[in-house]
């Protein structure tokens, strides 16, 4: 398992409407000392993910996140 401390850069809707789809864009949160210890794993993150209007509103630009990768 591998955790990251993220953060949520911008999220952009992928076509005009209020229910397309939005692209969340996230990348490794690095600026605060207080997460020295997780960007020390993951100093180079970043990734996007396309989610639905309603999921998307589950995060907020520049709000930080924790990611947990697990192997199945």
């Amino acid at each position: 398992m591998v955790t990251a401390k993220v953060i949520c850069l911008a999220k952009t809707p992928t076509a005009k409407g209020s229910d397309s789809p939005v692209d969340v864009r996230f990348m490794a949160d690095i600026d605060h000392d207080d997460n020295a210890a997780w960007s020390a794993d993951t100093p180079g993150l970043s990734f996007s993910a396309v989610f639905t209007r309603a999921t998307s509103e589950l995060f907020e630009s520049g709000h930080r996140y924790t990611l947990t990768l697990t192997e199945d």
